[in-house]
């Protein structure tokens, strides 16, 4: 059946991706109707401005879920279960992301493992050198800064220079 009344606000979607939005419309509107008190608890309401409440909800959510909920006449069980529908379907949603993110990690782990098998040579160090001359300690070429060089008052390298008092 299609929603022959134009809504003042779209409809809550079946993803729950405008609910809070949705929330936030469709309170003011019950309100503005006077009608802000059937989705409140221990509201005492008459039959008729729940009957009210209940059409004007029905209208603003999807058709999907009005067929999922047609049974419910109270506005208030209608209201509480589409909240902990929108609650359960953000736990569903964390618990998806984070399984997509498992899974990535899990894809990628193989896929180093296939190139890379366990036991197999290690992957060369990034920084390393692979000189054999460890005079510069693996910090590129030597520049006379080995053992014997000594730095002397004058900023001057000068190899075995005696010590004369000026």
């Amino acid at each position: 059946m299609s929603n022959l009344v134009k809504l003042q606000y779209e409809a809550l979607r079946l993803d729950g991706k405008n609910y809070d939005e949705w929330t936030l419309y469709t309170t003011l509107h019950l309100e503005s109707m006077k009608l802000g008190e059937v989705i409140k608890e221990g509201n005492m309401t008459s039959l008729q401005d729940k009957s009210k409440a209940t059409i004007f909800l029905r209208h603003h959510i999807q058709e999907g879920l009005q067929a999922k909920y047609k049974d419910i006449k109270d506005p208030l069980q209608l209201w509480t279960n589409l909240k902990e529908r929108e609650c359960n379907f953000k736990k569903y949603s964390q618990l998806i992301s984070s399984l997509l993110v498992v899974e990535q990690n899990n894809e990628l782990l193989l896929r180093n493992h296939q190139t890379h098998p366990t036991g197999s040579q290690p992957f060369p160090e990034v920084n390393a050198t692979t000189s054999s001359n460890n005079r510069g300690h693996g910090r590129g070429p030597s520049r006379g800064h080995g053992q014997k060089n000594y730095r002397l008052r004058g900023g001057h390298n000068k190899k075995f220079q005696s010590h004369q008092p000026k």
